[in-house]
């Protein structure tokens, strides 16, 4: 089984996709995606969506886990 974890943020986005198999889960790509603070923030989200898609393509993950978002932890965010 393919499973591909996201940390989501408006800034960076950190993604990770595993093989889990009989014996340990292994690493098969892992990266940020952290489009210029200079671009509008529909711009942002839509290279997130691009480098996302991209990953969802090329792995083809069975699974997905989205870390939930903290709200109001650092006052930049909130």
């Amino acid at each position: 089984m393919i499973i591909l974890g996201i940390d989501p943020g408006t800034r960076r986005t950190g993604y990770a996709v595993i093989e889990t198999g009989p014996d340990i889960p292994y690493l098969l790509v892992s990266g940020i995606l952290a489009p210029s603070p200079r671009l509008p923030f529909p711009e942002r989200l839509l290279e997130i969506y691009r480098g996302l898609f991209d990953v969802v393509a090329n792995y083809s993950p069975d699974e997905m886990a989205v870390e939930s978002v903290f709200v109001k932890h650092n006052i930049s965010t909130a």
